[in-house]
């Protein structure tokens, strides 16, 4: 799933690429959830901080993680 987010990112698809790694992350075992946490922070660099889209995300992955 982390190199399908990658490519869906690449290919403009950035909604989906959070989504689907914000899907997955209620489902994983703790190592797991810190692979796809890790990976989220990073496509959130690479999209840039400003871009409401990472705002959103961040913000489901908040709630996921409390």
């Amino acid at each position: 799933q982390l190199d399908v987010a990658d490519l869906d990112l690449s290919g403009g698809h950035i909604d989906d690429a959070f989504d689907r790694l914000l899907t997955l992350f209620p489902k994983l075992d703790p190592e797991g959830k810190t692979r796809v946490r890790e990976r989220l922070v990073e496509l959130f660099e690479v999209v840039g901080t400003e871009d409401p889209r990472v705002a959103a995300a961040r913000r489901r992955l908040t709630s996921l993680l409390y």
